[in-house]
């Protein structure tokens, strides 16, 4: 899945991904920009709930910053099955017929979206060849990341899935300063408070991340990858093999 930024004006702007700009003019961004064009831009406020399970798909949301869970199960169990950042779409899965949510969407990092009405996305949807593939693969990038962290969570480590996370949560907004609290990192990776902090205690004297209250910054980078889950590399060349213009 491309990640990417939009100018202000609605013009392509360049492929981002990982915190890396390769310099490529986007595809999509004119359909895109005809998309938005005259929708409400929001901003949401981390923990706000942009959509539960079971809930009428009235409204679509396109981001242009930040980040946004998905999370299935209830209060006592819920866990995360992917997330969207810049570029990606809250409510895609219409184009498959579908009228309510399936999971709960939270915001995890400050994001800004435009609120598309679910008919209008639905008419430029099937008026838009481009922007069919770019949907299209979107919903092929959360199946991907569904897959990817039922495996993660039944097999690897609360520190690997810990780390993989903070990599990600980083690139969305391509910062190692991340403004995130343990307990939004434990409701997300369906850990215990507790186990997060433990966790995080034991990276921060080994020199790989530092954390204040309500932020968490990592130190060393390269670190951090290597005690990540395998699950990184996969959804990082998932992503790669995605995203690239010729790669089908």
């Amino acid at each position: 899945m491309v990640e990417f930024n939009m100018r202000a004006d609605g013009s392509a702007g360049t492929r981002h991904h990982n915190g890396e700009d390769h310099g490529e003019p986007l595809r999509w961004g004119e359909e895109l920009a005809t998309l938005v064009d005259g929708q409400k831009l929001i901003e949401l406020e981390p923990r706000r709930i942009v959509r539960e399970p079971g809930e009428r798909i009235d409204s679509i949301y396109v981001l242009q910053s930040g980040l946004i869970s998905f999370l299935s199960g209830d209060d006592r169990s819920a866990l995360e099955t992917g997330t969207v950042a810049q570029g990606g779409v809250v409510g895609s899965s219409i184009v498959l017929g579908a009228t309510t949510g399936q999971y709960q969407a939270m915001v995890l990092l400050t994001a800004s979206a435009w609120r598309v009405p679910a008919e209008h996305f639905l008419a430029e949807y099937h008026k838009s060849f481009a922007l069919r593939r770019y949907v299209n693969r979107h919903l092929e990038w959360e199946l991907f990341q569904a897959r990817q962290n039922a495996l993660c969570h039944g097999v690897h480590s609360s520190e690997e899935r810990f780390c993989r996370w903070l990599l990600r949560a980083s690139d969305s907004i391509n910062s190692s300063e991340l403004p995130l609290t343990q307990n939004v990192c434990a409701q997300a990776l369906g850990l215990q408070r507790t186990t997060v902090a433990g966790t995080a205690h034991a990276l921060q004297m080994s020199g790989l991340i530092q954390t204040r209250r309500g932020r968490i910054t990592i130190l060393d980078r390269p670190e951090l990858e290597k005690r990540a889950c395998a699950c990184w590399d996969s959804l990082r060349s998932y992503a790669d093999r995605a995203g690239s213009p010729a790669g089908d």
